[in-house]
């Protein structure tokens, strides 16, 4: 497997993004399916976590980067590479909408994390592939307070907290007053929609997708419980935590063990470990490239 000190000995003499265009290409070659990668520097360099999570402006790269491949038909395939932390939720719906729409059959290849709204597009997928290294993550919604990302699950939580506080003692509401303030008015409702929404999304993107819209008593059985498991912010330790391959196997999911297949993982790492190059060598927060080596890039 080349390791990121042996492609970073390569990339001395190549400029980071076409060779990773080359690892892109060479990935094409082997599987002969048509190849979109979707990275974000979140993990590797500072900078706005506004541009390296999944945007509304990500479209733009993906409409770009799907010009000249296979699509509409019952044969459109796609591999998408993955390295995201997520971020917003109904960007997040429309990028699966419109992969979904334009390819039949996709493959989702996860070479380090998938986070949230990444673990979101992974679970619209009819595969995931992961490896030791990969981990998926919990999708409960989340909004920022001060600065921080908040489940939604707790606000309400603290809510119901207050009304049973003040319901017994009137006197304490200027305590919840001040813990509860920083939450404008009129957010609380779309927190309570997004709690109720969140897991009927995930729900439905199992079954329709990864499950081929199969009403089987298992699969409608598994893609309830697995919504219900991701969404469940209480039995997460935080956002962050990871899911891993033996996790994903275990919840039912169609999970294909990447490391079995050491010419596939060999393609897919290279491609990751270029990408972090890239990151680190030039100003780039993101990165959305094809096998035909169109790029669409932001800073």
């Amino acid at each position: 497997m080349p390791t990121l000190d042996k492609i970073l000995s390569v990339n001395s003499k190549i400029a980071p993004i076409p060779h990773m265009q080359q690892y892109v290409q060479e990935m094409y070659e082997l599987t002969k399916r048509p190849i979109i990668c979707y990275m974000s520097a979140f993990c590797h360099k500072g900078g706005s976590m506004n541009q390296q999570a999944i945007l509304d402006a990500d479209m733009q790269g993906f409409m770009t980067c799907s010009k000249g491949l296979p699509k509409n038909s019952d044969k459109a395939q796609l591999d998408l590479i993955i390295h995201s932390p997520g971020g917003d939720i109904e960007a997040t719906k429309r990028i699966i909408f419109y992969i979904r729409k334009l390819y039949r059959h996709v493959r989702v290849f996860i070479p380090h994390l998938a986070m949230s709204g990444g673990t979101m597009i992974a679970l619209a997928a009819n595969e995931i592939w992961m490896g030791p290294y990969s981990s998926l993550g919990p999708t409960d919604p989340q909004v920022p307070i001060r600065d921080k990302f908040v489940p939604v699950g707790s606000i309400i939580k603290e809510f119901t907290c207050a009304k049973e506080d003040i319901k017994r003692d009137p006197a304490i509401a200027s305590l919840w007053n001040e813990r509860l303030k920083d939450i404008p008015i009129g957010m609380y409702q779309s927190i309570l929609n997004a709690y109720e929404h969140a897991p009927r999304y995930v729900e439905d993107i199992i079954q329709k997708y990864m499950f081929s819209g199969s009403n089987t008593d298992k699969h409608l059985k598994i893609a309830k419980d697995v919504s219900l498991h991701l969404n469940a912010y209480d039995q997460h330790s935080n956002h962050n935590k990871g899911i891993n391959l033996d996790t994903a196997t275990a919840l039912g999911l169609t999970v294909k063990d990447l490391s079995e297949d050491k010419l596939l993982e060999d393609a897919v790492l290279s491609i990751y470990h270029t990408g972090i190059i890239a990151f680190c060598a030039t100003p780039l927060q993101k990165i959305i490239m094809n096998h035909l080596g169109i790029s669409y890039a932001m800073t």
